[in-house]
């Protein structure tokens, strides 16, 4: 299945094979006729992939407390080990798409495969082929 990805530390975006996604019992698995691109949302998601970690800490500072928290809570190695596995993470474009309903969950009993549903949420709504979207998104 193919899939769009930013690498948050390069901020690199490319069109990847991904493993498609399984579809939980409070699921739904979509295959994606159309995904939504927000020019700004975009725009914003790519801008902030390349910027350094002391510009996106000025530009963040819930971030920067959310470290300091850590920090106080786990310890210097802790923070510094999540620090640098979140920034080296690769992360999923988009949050809207729609498409046809290939799998719903154990516990869906209002969609069937075939459906037409319109799917939102980051992380879950994303550029890909394949999603598996909550049922509540």
């Amino acid at each position: 299945m193919r899939q769009l990805i930013q690498n948050r530390k390069s901020g690199q975006v490319e069109l990847v094979e991904a493993p498609a996604p399984e579809c939980g019992p409070r699921h739904v698995l979509v295959r994606t006729l159309v995904s939504a691109l927000s020019p700004g949302t975009e725009r914003h998601m790519m801008k902030l992939g390349r910027q350094s970690m002391v510009r996106t800490a000025l530009e963040r500072p819930d971030l920067v407390a959310r470290v300091l928290t850590k920090l106080q809570r786990e310890g210097l190695a802790a923070t510094v080990r999540a620090v640098r596995e979140k920034t080296g993470q690769t992360v999923a474009l988009g949050y809207s798409s729609c498409g046809r309903v290939v799998e719903a969950g154990a516990e869906i009993d209002d969609l069937r495969p075939g459906d037409l549903v319109a799917c939102a949420g980051q992380d879950f709504a994303s550029h890909a082929e394949l999603v598996a979207v909550p049922r509540t998104l």
